[in-house]
């Protein structure tokens, strides 16, 4: 956290700042070269976010940035920066900014990899014979894997513009959304719900012929922890459950 003050000239002046902030950027209180020395640590291809950022709060508008920098120990690091412009109450004027810079180096890193990985899930996920889908938290689809062509019958383009309930039989589409209430509760009270929901149910084919599925539901999450969708897999269990069905016939 730093405060910066506007000058009866219009120059910014660091006052004061956490012992966490220094660390990171050298500053020290009294420095009328602020603006250029914190410039100056940010990467050149950021520079005009960071000065946009700065103008808008020079504005009288709370602004937020995130950009990269070369610390005071050379390590390059991610920051967002928050900053509040503070006026007088008596004149109005602009008087100074309260700034708050968080370090969020980890943050990026974990979405970095994140989205790696999910190019490497993808190119998976195309070149699997399980129907593979992913939902946002609304349950609508935002992918569909093309196996869905083989074992329904459906473009994925067709899918992404149906619900689940248009895909799944009444009576297994009960399970699946009892499922979700439930699990559902259970974040909201604080109890477990990351795991993974498994159970057999029955979709339907393009044609109105019914399929026998092992379905697979399991929370998405972001680089916060927090629920940002659902990835189900669907494994074509037909042939298993007629050869079942037929075995006990035949006792």
């Amino acid at each position: 956290i730093y405060s910066v003050s506007i000058t009866d000239t219009n120059q910014m002046v660091l006052e004061w700042m956490t012992d966490g902030y220094a660390k990171i950027t050298g500053s020290k209180p009294g420095e009328t070269d602020w603006q250029e020395n914190i410039l100056k640590m940010v990467f050149p291809a950021d520079q005009s976010l960071f000065s946009n950022h700065l103008k808008k709060a020079r504005l009288g508008q709370k602004s937020k940035v995130e950009v990269r920098i070369t610390a005071k120990n050379k390590e390059q690091r991610w920051l967002r920066d928050y900053i509040k412009p503070i006026f007088d109450h008596e004149t109005g004027e602009l008087i100074r900014l309260v700034g708050a810079m968080q370090d969020i180096t980890e943050r990026k890193w974990a979405e970095a990899a994140l989205k790696e990985s999910s190019k490497r899930y993808r190119l998976l996920a195309e070149n699997s014979s399980d129907i593979i889908t992913t939902l946002d938290t609304n349950l609508n689809f935002t992918y569909v894997s093309p196996a869905v062509r083989r074992v329904l019958g459906y473009q994925p383009e067709e899918v992404l513009n149906m619900t689940p309930e248009d895909i799944i039989t009444p009576e297994s589409y009960k399970v699946i959304m009892k499922e979700y209430a439930s699990r559902m509760e259970k974040k909201r009270y604080g109890q477990m719900w990351l795991y993974d929901f498994r159970e057999e149910i029955e979709i339907k084919r393009k044609d109105g012929s019914i399929v026998s599925v092992e379905y697979i539901s399991t929370p998405l999450l972001d680089s916060d922890g927090q629920l940002i969708g659902f990835l189900t897999t669907a494994r074509n269990i037909t042939k298993r459950k007629e050869a079942e069905a037929a075995l006990r016939l035949s006792e």
